[in-house]
């Protein structure tokens, strides 16, 4: 065949056998990014979180005077 000549036919057991290792690369990627977005969310929800216990606790520092002994 044409192909055979110009070397393809015979890059074609390569490319079958590289194909689904491209295509598992390829999903374990968008596994990482999905995960990398989900752990960004959380990180973002804990500092929301944190910052409004600073700012609780800064209120209440405010209204009470400090004691001394």
């Amino acid at each position: 065949p044409p192909s055979d000549a110009n070397g393809r036919g015979r890059n074609h057991p390569v490319a079958a056998f590289l194909l689904p290792l491209l295509q598992d690369l390829h999903r374990l990627d968008d596994n990482s990014q999905q995960k990398l977005r989900e752990e960004q969310k959380r990180g973002d929800a804990l500092q929301q979180k944190l910052d409004a216990i600073r700012d609780i606790e800064k209120n209440m520092s405010e209204r009470s005077p400090n004691k001394t002994p």
